[in-house]
């Protein structure tokens, strides 16, 4: 791994966690940079590891392991200073801590370093909701869900939620969790009845949270001092065990190929997924477009396909982009808002 690259991902990791409301992680990612440029304990790590530290998210698959510790009693000094686990940052002892706890731990902390980031981060699904209006008043069509990379399923249920969007509210009056989501522009299409049908969802390593642990693995990389996320992760994770909805372990492109190879006549086939495209090769990006754009030609309006997907437009910025099949051969091109990755602000486009 080049020096440089890991120095500028982890400033850059930084930035984004300053401006996403971790000071704790943007500490301790500006000490991880400093650590790399003098050869310390994160630089020896890394020299070990042969992953892309941009592609591959490197700094949270680190705090994610390192986070799993604390949660588990092993690192009580560096838990002093974790909120999650009832600990206050303390300035540079956090530091000190956390290097030190790299330096012992690096043979465990190795391995899982291959393991992929499953934030799976509900807030997503504020986003989301939107593009799921815009798709039942344009069809008028009940929906038939269909999720890429779902990872344990916290977005796969997001009918289940109540959300406030800016001013704007919807969903049954006692659900939970409740998501706010800060909103500008125009409301989404609040009005449209929506009626999810059927869902099924796909992860090449899903998580089915009714298992011991699962949900302590999830959560170890909900970010420590961010208490409310926390809360909404283990809110939406009791309603995923509640569920019952299972996630298909497969690769998206066959998985998906399946599940469209005939048309499910008086429902609208929603393809969706949220900050999971640039974790797929490029050949199977260029299969499941092409998939899309085969059926999509072939749909019909008893039998509308339409492809929505938030994902990253910038290194800060995500589009909710929206492609509808509504028959005779029409597609349709949006984008439909502008967002932060974790779903904690929304610029809506469309009226």
């Amino acid at each position: 791994m080049q020096t440089l690259d890991a120095v500028r991902y982890f400033d850059k990791q930084a930035d984004g966690c300053e401006r996403d409301g971790s000071p704790l992680y943007a500490t301790l990612s500006r000490a991880c940079a400093r650590d790399i440029e003098r050869g310390g304990p994160v630089a020896k790590l890394l020299e070990r590891w042969s992953g892309d530290p941009l592609l591959d998210a490197v700094a949270m698959r680190l705090f994610g392991a390192v986070h799993r510790r604390v949660m588990n009693g092993e690192l009580p000094e560096l838990a002093s200073h974790y909120p999650s686990m009832g600990g206050k940052p303390k300035f540079p002892q956090l530091e000190e801590a956390f290097l030190a706890a790299v330096a012992s731990e690096a043979d465990r902390i190795l391995p899982e370093l291959e393991d992929q980031v499953q934030t799976n981060e509900v807030c997503r699904s504020g986003v989301l909701l939107g593009g799921f209006l815009e798709i039942a008043a344009n069809t008028g069509l009940p929906l038939r869900m269909l999720e890429l990379g779902a990872s344990a399923g916290l977005n796969h249920i997001w009918d289940q939620y109540r959300y406030r969007l800016g001013n704007h509210a919807w969903g049954g009056g006692d659900a939970t969790p409740l998501l706010e989501t800060p909103w500008s522009g125009p409301p989404p299409k609040l009005d449209a009845k929506l009626v999810v049908a059927e869902r099924a969802a796909c992860d090449l390593f899903p998580i089915d949270l009714r298992q011991p642990g699962a949900e302590f693995r999830l959560g170890s990389f909900v970010w420590p001092d961010q208490p409310e996320r926390r809360q909404r992760f283990a809110q939406a994770a009791q309603r995923v065990r509640d569920s019952g909805i299972e996630i298909d372990a497969s690769r998206a492109l066959p998985w998906l190929e399946t599940k469209l190879a005939a048309p499910s006549q008086g429902l609208a086939t929603v393809v969706f997924h949220s900050i999971f495209w640039h974790y797929m090769t490029r050949e199977d990006q260029r299969g499941i477009e092409a998939l899309l754009v085969e059926k999509g030609a072939a749909a019909k309006p008893t039998a509308p396909l339409a492809w929505l997907r938030m994902e990253a437009h910038s290194l800060d910025v995500c589009e909710l982009r929206l492609s509808l099949w509504s028959g005779n051969g029409s597609r349709e091109d949006r984008v439909l808002a502008d967002c932060g990755f974790h779903g904690q602000f929304v610029n809506w486009r469309e009226g």
